[in-house]
């Protein structure tokens, strides 16, 4: 739980962010939405504004 509070993606590519992400996320207890909360929140400024720029957003935390 700590370490899924403490990610962040600062400078990494979205798909280390994700890799590391998912890593964390398999021994925690959140799910589903919580889980997609946690990972918006620390994406970097530039990719969470495009976002909520988007038309249509992602439903699912991917990496391919």
């Amino acid at each position: 739980m700590k370490q899924l509070r403490t990610i962040e993606q600062k400078e990494r590519t979205c798909n280390e962010y994700i890799q590391e992400f998912k890593k964390i996320t398999r021994e925690s207890s959140y799910k589903k939405r919580p889980l997609i909360k946690e990972f918006k929140k620390k994406l970097n400024r530039a990719i969470r504004r495009k976002l909520a720029e988007s038309e249509s957003l992602p439903t699912t935390i991917g990496g391919e």
